[in-house]
């Protein structure tokens, strides 16, 4: 039964000093996660772990962000899944419209402002979370 708890949440990006960013900022406020350099990765660590919410890059080899949040919401519909972007203007529509049909799943531009990105995490994973 622990394996089907939900692990709480998942940071994934391929850049590893943004990774090591996000651990020494979540370690200084006192908040746990499960960091990825990678898309597949993470998929495989949540087909066990069921995390609550990822946060993911969307420029991602081989899977993108909206890929990912695809796979992760078609096999566990509960997760949300928010994806970071630097795309703006017409890219940025473009991306909302491709999730636009998928439940739980959000964006945010990029620079992350990361205090609202940390209060909307602990937001979802308090019960508060429907993004639609």
């Amino acid at each position: 039964m622990n394996s089907e708890k939900a692990a709480g949440f998942f940071i994934v990006d391929d850049e590893e000093y943004l990774i090591n960013c996000y651990r020494e900022v979540l370690g200084y406020l006192g908040l746990e996660a499960r960091f990825f350099t990678s898309s597949e990765e993470a998929l495989s660590a949540a087909k066990t772990e069921k995390p609550a919410v990822v946060l993911t890059d969307y420029s991602m080899p081989k899977l993108n962000g909206v890929e990912l949040a695809r796979e992760l919401t078609g096999s566990d519909p509960a997760v949300h899944v928010i994806i970071a972007t630097g795309h703006m203007g017409e890219q940025y529509e473009e991306l909302e419209e491709q999730i636009g049909e998928m439940d739980n799943v959000e964006m945010v531009a990029k620079p992350l402002k990361i205090r609202e990105v940390l209060a909307r995490v602990e937001e979802i994973l308090q019960g508060g979370g429907s993004s639609q």
